[in-house]
This record gives C-alpha cells, sequence and structure tokens, in this order.
C-alpha cells in the first residue's frame, strides 16, 4: 500500500500504483519495490531461472543417488552382507560430497576472487575427509577380505553415474523440447 488519497473513494490511486510494483516485480526490472526477494536484493530473471533449475538438478542428483544405492545394497546384502554395508556407506558419502559441492557451487559469487583459491582447495580438503571416514567404516566392516571397502569404493563412484546419467538425458530433453516447440 504505497498512498491512499482520502478524495479517492475508489481506492484507483492505490490498485494503479501496486500494479505497477506488480508490472515491474515480474518484469524483473525491481524487486525491493513490492517487498519480494529479501531486503532490497536484486536478482535479473535469467540468474533466478539458472538457480532453480541448479536447486532441481543437484536434489535429483542426491534423490536418484540415495535410491541407487539403497536397491543396489539390498540386492547386494542377499549375497554379502558386507559388500553391501560397505556400498551403502560409499553411496551416502558419495551423495553427501555431492551435496557439499553444490552447496559450496551456490555460494561462488558472493565469495573475493582473492579469497576463491584458499575455499576452493578447503572445500575439497573437506570433501576428501569426509570420503576417508566413510572408507575407514567401510574397512571396520569387513577388515580381513575388504569386501566392505571395495563396496564403499563402488558406492563412491554411484554418484558419478547418476551424475552422468541425468546430464545425458536432461540435455537430450531439453534440445528435444527446444527442437519440437520452439
Amino acid at each position: 500500500m504505497l498512498f491512499d488519497a482520502p478524495e479517492d473513494p475508489a481506492g484507483l490511486s492505490r490498485k494503479v500504483a501496486v500494479n505497477i510494483c506488480t508490472i515491474r516485480v515480474k518484469s524483473g526490472k525491481l524487486r525491493a519495490m513490492s517487498g519480494f526477494g529479501g531486503s532490497g536484493s536484486y536478482q535479473r530473471p535469467t540468474q533466478g531461472r539458472r538457480v532453480d533449475s541448479f536447486h532441481r538438478f543437484s536434489r535429483l542428483t542426491i534423490g536418484v543417488t540415495l535410491v541407487l544405492t539403497t536397491a543396489i545394497a539390498g540386492i547386494l546384502a542377499v549375497y554379502d552382507t558386507a559388500a553391501a554395508k560397505g556400498f551403502l556407506l560409499g553411496g551416502l558419502a558419495g551423495a553427501a560430497g555431492f551435496w557439499l559441492m553444490a552447496n559450496r557451487a551456490r555460494t561462488m559469487g558472493s565469495i573475493a576472487p582473492e579469497e576463491l583459491p584458499y575455499r576452493i582447495y578447503r572445500w575439497a580438503f573437506v570433501r576428501i575427509a569426509l570420503y576417508a571416514g566413510f572408507l575407514a567404516l567401510a574397512y571396520r566392516v569387513d577388515g580381513r577380505e575388504y569386501h566392505g571397502l571395495i563396496g564403499a569404493v563402488f558406492g563412491l563412484l554411484i554418484v558419478r553415474v547418476v551424475l552422468t546419467g541425468l546430464g545425458l538425458t536432461m540435455g537430450r530433453v531439453k534440445t528435444e523440447n527446444k527442437t519440437n516447440f520452439g
């Protein structure tokens, strides 16, 4: 409610002002005026769509990774429980590592350029430490025959398989939509 003149009984001036704000917000020219988008934050419409598609892709990747890891671990449990536990630990570590990378990738635009190499190395170190911790747990599952450790190594790779599969299929769907509809 920007203004409401007392001599305007129908509230026409207020409706016009609110509609102007709505038009500006929908066109992406001004977000802070109507209160959408936080405290004075401005974001180009294309940037918002890219971030939204990145969020969807990362959530889909993590979801498919967890479902596929659970299914394969269930199948492996019939034959070798140590390998199944290791595969489950490796799949969880891979999903957690990808989640860390995806969350850090979202914040890269707000980091000063001179601090970026330090942050990238720190994030890589944290991710590798996470993998090492999960591999150590998998090793403790079966220390003699290493089935848990081997399962964990293959579990770590499952997120890469899912990324490749989703990348190929989502790229194909995007190009098919462009050729069919645009």
